[in-house]
């Protein structure tokens, strides 16, 4: 187990602890921008993402793929296979957030919607509207 899995595996215990009584969660990823910077933010939340990127948050964001799900385990282990696949493609905000280990290239925009559509198909959907 390399550094990455055994940092997850700790964070997943945690996070679904914390989230016990939520009934669904968003797998989401997001286009961060401002006069300086534009990348890519892979993330899990069990907020809305309009909450989650709230009117404090330092950066623009455009939704690019967001999906709703009940399991919550599930949504968690398809983040982790995304951050992992796309962890040589890492970006380094240069504004501080919660989240900002979980960011990347804008060149892989195309290879991650890809991807994340990819991943979402072996999990049951339910209506985001």
């Amino acid at each position: 187990m390399d550094n990455f899995d055994y940092y997850r595996l700790n964070h997943k215990r945690k996070w679904l602890d914390n989230i016990k009584n939520k009934k669904y969660g968003y797998l989401y990823v997001v286009k961060l921008y401002n006069n300086n910077e534009c990348f890519i933010k892979i993330g899990i939340t069990t907020t809305s993402i309009r909450r989650r990127f709230n009117s404090n948050f330092p950066y623009k964001v455009n939704i690019v793929f967001v999906r709703k799900h009940r399991n919550l385990k599930n949504l968690y282990d398809k983040e982790t296979y995304l951050l992992k696949k796309f962890y040589n493609s890492k970006h380094i905000p240069k504004i501080s957030f919660i989240g900002e280990t979980e960011c990347f290239k804008m060149i892989e925009i195309k290879n991650i919607i890809k991807e994340a559509k990819k991943s979402w198909k072996k999990l049951k959907q339910i209506d985001f509207r």
